[in-house]
C-alpha cells in the first residue's frame, strides 16, 4: 500500500505597535528610526574628521577623508541593521510576554578557542513567584544557544530552563537570592547535561554556585574518537572594585578530561574590565591554581551585538550588573558563559574488521518471486569510521535452493555503515520466475570489509 506523508508547518507572527506617531507600518517606523541614527552618526563623524584635517590642504587629504567616511558608513550600516533586528525582536517580545522580556547576545574572542557567539531570550511568566520575607519574586524562562568552533568543527549547544529570584526584603537595595535549572544539549552529537545553580547578590558582591551533571554516556564524534559531557561543580564570588572593574575568585571541581573517572580541584582568579564609553569588555582568567597541573592563563574579549551596550549608555541605563543598583533587577539572565558544554574525549581503539565481525539477516521471513527484499548488515559495535561492505546473495541451505539467473543475480551488493552507527540496510529486487512452483531457500554472505 502506498503511503503518503504530509508535513505540516506552524508559524508565529509577531507584531508591534508603531514606534512613531507619524508612521503606521512597523517596518517603516523601524527604518525611519535607523536611518535617523545613521544620518546623525555620519554627520558627527564627518565633522570630527574635518576638524582633524583643518590645518592642512583639503585637496591632499580628500582621498583619505572619503576612504574613512566609506569605512565608517559600512560599519554603521551593519551595526544599525543588527541593532534594528534586535530592537524589533525585543519590541515584539515585550508586547507578547511583558515589559521584562529581553534578548541578550554577544560575541567573545579567546586565544586558543576562537570566536564564540551567545544568544539568549528571557521570557517572564505571566505570574510572580510568592513574595519571600516581604520582598517580591520573579519567575522566568530562559532559552539560548552558544555557537563556537572546536577541533575544526562548528558546534552549537542549546539550553532551556527556568530561573527564580526574589528580594530578601522590601528595602530598595535589598539583597537578591536566585536559583535555576537548565537542560543543555549539543546539537551535533547529542551530549546532554543538567545545569543546576544559584546566586546571592549583596551590595557590590555576588556569590554563585553551579553544578553540571552529564546525562549521556560516550558518543562517537570524530573518526577514532568519542566524547561525553564533563561533570563540573564550582563556587565563585565577584566583587565590584569600581563600577568598571570587577575582581573574581572561585573554586572548581572538575572531572578529568580523559573521562577516566578522576576529579581535580583548583582555584581561579579573574579580573574583568568594562571601560566607560566603550562597546566591549575584557576578562583575564587564571585557572587551575593548586590543581596539580600548571595554571592556565586565558584572556576573553567580549562585545555585545548590534550596539546594544552603546545604546544603553547613551540612554543612561545601567550596563553592568556588578553595581548595587543592578541587583534589584530580578530578571537578569543567567550568564551564558556556562552555555558551552565541556566534554571528555578518549581515543577509540579500532580493531581491524573481518568478515566474521559482520552479521547478516533478512528483514522478512518470506518473499515472492520478483519482490523486493531487505538485507541488514550489523557490526558488533558502532563503527569508528565509515565501513564499506560487499555482500552477495547465494542459495540457502533448504531442500530447494534458489537458482542463479532464475531467482537472483550474482552482482555484488554494496552497503555502507556510517561512523557512529552499527547497522545498514540494502534493498534488493529478486528476478521474476513465472515457473516457480515450490518454496526455495535464499541466503547471503559477506565478500569483503573495508574502511
Amino acid at each position: 500500500m502506498e503511503k503518503t506523508i504530509l508535513f505540516l508547518a506552524t508559524s508565529l507572527t509577531l507584531t508591534s505597535a508603531p514606534a512613531f506617531a507619524e508612521c503606521t507600518d512597523r517596518w517603516s517606523c523601524l527604518f525611519q528610526y535607523q536611518m535617523t541614527e545613521f544620518k546623525q552618526a555620519s554627520v558627527n563623524n564627518a565633522l570630527q574628521s574635518a576638524r582633524e584635517i583643518e590645518g592642512g590642504d583639503l585637496s591632499d587629504q580628500s582621498g583619505e577623508f572619503m576612504r574613512q567616511q566609506g569605512d565608517f558608513a559600512h560599519e554603521q550600516v551593519a551595526n544599525q541593521v543588527m541593532n534594528g533586528l534586535l530592537s524589533l525582536a525585543a519590541t515584539n517580545g515585550k508586547r507578547l510576554f511583558g515589559a521584562n522580556f529581553r534578548m541578550v547576545s554577544d560575541l567573545s574572542y579567546s586565544p586558543g578557542q576562537g570566536i564564540t557567539g551567545d544568544w539568549d531570550a528571557v521570557v517572564p511568566l505571566g505570574f510572580s513567584a510568592a513574595p519571600v520575607a516581604g520582598g517580591k519574586g520573579a519567575l522566568f524562562l530562559q532559552s539560548g544557544a552558544t555557537h563556537y568552533r572546536q577541533d575544526g568543527i562548528h558546534r552549537n549547544d542549546n539550553r532551556y530552563g527556568s530561573v527564580w529570584r526574589f528580594a530578601v526584603s522590601d528595602k530598595p537595595q535589598a539583597d537578591v537570592f536566585g536559583t535555576w535549572a537548565f537542560m543543555q544539549r549539543s546539537a551535533e552529537y547529542g551530549h546532554e547535561r543538567l545545569h543546576l545553580g544559584g546566586d546571592y547578590a549583596s551590595g557590590r558582591a555576588n556569590l554563585s554556585l553551579d553544578w553540571f551533571l552529564p546525562l549521556t554516556d560516550w558518543r562517537t564524534t570524530r573518526a577514532g574518537y568519542e566524547e561525553r559531557a564533563l561533570e563540573i561543580s564550582s563556587v565563585a564570588m565577584h566583587y565590584a572594585l569600581t563600577p568598571d572593574l570587577t575582581l573574581g575568585s572561585g573554586i572548581q571541581r572538575r572531572e578529568d578530561a580523559n573521562g577516566g573517572g578522576g576529579f581535580s580541584t583548583g582555584a581561579l582568579l579573574n579580573l574583568a574590565w568594562s571601560p566607560p564609553r566603550r562597546q566591549f569588555s575584557m576578562n583575564t582568567i587564571i585557572n587551575g591554581i593548586g590543581s596539580g597541573d600548571d595554571p592556565a592563563f586565558n584572556f576573553i574579549f567580549n562585545m555585545p551585538l548590534g550596539g546594544v551596550l552603546m545604546q544603553a549608555r547613551r540612554e543612561g541605563l545601567p550596563v553592568k550588573q556588578t553595581n548595587k543598583a543592578a541587583f534589584t533587577d530580578l530578571y537578569r539572565p543567567v550568564a551564558s558563559t556556562a552555555g558551552r558544554i565541556e566534554v571528555a574525549e578518549r581515543e577509540i581503539v579500532s580493531p581491524s574488521l573481518s568478515i566474521d565481525d559482520v552479521r547478516l539477516r533478512f528483514l522478512q521471513a518470506s518473499a515472492g518471486s520478483g519482490s523486493k527484499i531487505r538485507l541488514e548488515a550489523e557490526l558488533s559495535a558502532p563503527a569508528s569510521a565509515d565501513v564499506r561492505l560487499l555482500l552477495k546473495l547465494m542459495p540457502g541451505n533448504g531442500e530447494n535452493p534458489v537458482v542463479l539467473g532464475e531467482d537472483y543475480t550474482d552482482e555484488p551488493i554494496e552497503v555502507k555503515i556510517h561512523r557512529g552507527e552499527s547497522t545498514a540496510t540494502a534493498t534488493i529486487r529478486l528476478l521474476i520466475n513465472p515457473s516457480l512452483s515450490t518454496d526455495r531457500s535464499l541466503s547471503a554472505k559477506v565478500l569483503s570489509v573495508s574502511s
